[in-house]
């Protein structure tokens, strides 16, 4: 027998008389290609021609080998229908199917386990909406693994590899981080945290600020301007509102600090914030 056979014998993880029922099949399928007779038997049948037909008609219901689960059980009875080229039953649990060639997996799991099926098809979804229709998020990426696990399948079964994830996760926090950089230089969005999600995503990509076309020294710039802009509004707040609180002084201090600048750089003194704020209530 044919290496390359002896190894479609094994995809069908099988008792031992389905592997004998194959093979005679097998040797019929290589007998007929040579243009010689048939020469096995099968189950107590000596005439190869009946051998042959009571052997197709054993296969015509899969029997899984012992501790087979569901999955090896519906692979199995996918690889028999497609190499007979004929309809195979199959059972598990309590119930029983027709499995036709070119069945797929999915739609045979759904039969037998309706719940590990949906999940199965929901691992499919998310890798399609990140491969196929170009969303990147991170998270999505995370659903894939986490209805493959709940499918009791691995990620070889709807064609990824963990290496794969990670790329398209790098992928994902490298936009990401392209996207926040972009807020803050292009969109005038001047949140002090967005700088900090610039940093963050960069880290998680596993790449360098140059990657985005930035550098550390311009997000130190970028954000203290920031911090002198929001200790400025709060300094507009403590002169300008009917409902001042101490809190409002605590900030001008605290964000001209992390600006690198003095109260005097933006406009105030101590004194002045004493002052104002001296009739605060709380």
């Amino acid at each position: 027998m044919k290496k390359k056979d002896e190894l479609l014998l094994n995809l069908f993880a099988a008792t031992p008389k389905t592997q004998w029922a194959l093979r005679v099949l097998l040797h019929a399928k290589q007998q007929k290609s040579r243009g010689r007779g048939l020469a096995m038997a099968f189950d107590g049948i000596r005439n190869p021609r009946l051998a042959l037909a009571k052997a197709c008609s054993y296969l015509k219901f899969f029997r899984p080998a012992k501790g087979q689960d569901i999955l090896q059980t519906i692979d199995a009875a996918i690889n028999l229908a497609n190499f007979m080229g004929d309809d195979v039953k199959v059972s598990f649990g309590q119930k029983l199917i027709t499995v036709k060639p070119g069945d797929k997996r999915k739609t045979l799991l759904a039969v037998f386990d309706p719940e590990r099926g949906k999940a199965l098809a929901e691992a499919k979804y998310w890798l399609g909406s990140i491969e196929r229709d170009g969303q990147t998020e991170a998270q999505f990426v995370d659903f894939v693994r986490e209805y493959v696990g709940k499918a009791g399948c691995t990620l070889a079964d709807i064609g990824t590899t963990e290496e794969k994830l990670d790329t398209l996760v790098r992928k994902a926090h490298l936009n990401n981080a392209k996207y926040w950089l972009d807020s803050i230089e292009r969109d005038g969005q001047t949140e002090a945290q967005f700088v900090d999600f610039v940093r963050e995503y960069v880290g998680k990509a596993d790449c360098t600020l140059a990657d985005i076309g930035t550098s550390e020294t311009k997000l130190e710039k970028i954000q203290r301007q920031i911090y002198r802009c929001s200790a400025q509004k709060w300094l507009g707040y403590c002169r300008t509102s009917k409902h001042r609180s101490k809190n409002m002084g605590t900030y001008v201090k605290q964000d001209a600090s992390k600006a690198g600048c003095t109260l005097a750089d933006i406009g105030t003194t101590e004194n002045e914030l004493s002052r104002l704020l001296a009739s605060a209530r709380f």
